[in-house]
């Protein structure tokens, strides 16, 4: 994908990775950036503006537990900039004494927000034109994890769901690629641990190497939906983005 003069979301946008990936996007060419987030952040907003006077950036406020903060935010971007061409969904908690805050946030709100962009996006409808989204899962979502297994099962979760729509056949109707990375360590994005981690995962004292900068992982983000096919899995480690093949397991017949 080409980013010059396109229409942007970035859900999450002043968040670690988020924030950054609204930098490169504005670095390469972009005419808009819509930023959804949960809180208003002028310092945030006023730095990206300061950085590129030429794109137009504005900020929604969206909690992505809401379906139709999700459905009315991407219709109001929509009507503003013509087009959406892509969207970063960027948004997720880590909170393991809070189980239903942490499906919400990370799979409920995945949820809402692919199928609000597609809805917006889809050259089925008048003013689509198809384009990508490309959704923030971890690791987590594809080995287990004992000090955070309710966001590990999140994550999992996000994965069966953007696998399930990273079809040809959904791709070849509303013309929108669906793409997953799935970060390491990222610094300063991920802790080392939380108070509600049940057991530490990494111990005080651990190599700050072993953790990715999170201006590389952004930018590997960005590398990813370049060129690359719908439904694809990527893991972003050590900042380097390698490509995921998922065994399969089940073969159904074909249909009649």
């Amino acid at each position: 994908m080409q980013f010059v003069k396109k229409s942007v979301i970035v859900v999450g946008g002043y968040g670690g990775i988020g924030m950054e990936t609204c930098k490169i996007l504005l670095n390469r060419g972009i005419s808009n950036l819509g930023i959804f987030d949960l809180t208003e952040n002028d310092e945030k907003l006023n730095s990206l503006q300061s950085d590129d006077g030429n794109a137009q950036i504005r900020f929604w406020k969206v909690d992505v537990t809401n379906k139709l903060e999700c459905k009315t935010a991407f219709e109001s971007a929509a009507s503003e900039f013509g087009f959406i061409d892509f969207v970063v969904h960027s948004v997720g908690v880590v909170d393991e004494l809070d189980p239903e805050k942490a499906i919400g946030v990370n799979l409920l709100g995945t949820i809402n927000v692919n199928l609000a962009a597609i809805e917006c996006m889809t050259k089925e409808k008048e003013k689509g034109r198809g384009g990508a989204i490309l959704t923030i899962s971890s690791v987590f979502g594809l080995e287990p994890c004992s000090s955070y297994p309710v966001y590990a099962a999140a994550k999992h979760g996000i994965i069966g769901f953007l696998r399930s729509l990273g079809t040809e056949d959904l791709y070849n109707r509303t013309g929108v690629k669906i793409i997953v990375v799935c970060p390491g360590f990222t610094k300063p994005s991920m802790p080392r641990s939380t108070p509600d981690a049940i057991f530490p995962y990494l111990p005080v004292g651990s190599p700050d190497d072993r953790f990715q900068p999170v201006a590389d992982c952004a930018k590997r983000v960005v590398d990813a939906v370049e060129d690359n096919d719908t439904g694809t899995i990527w893991i972003i480690d050590n900042s380097e983005l390698t490509q995921v093949a998922p065994i399969k397991y089940f073969f159904p017949p074909p249909p009649q």
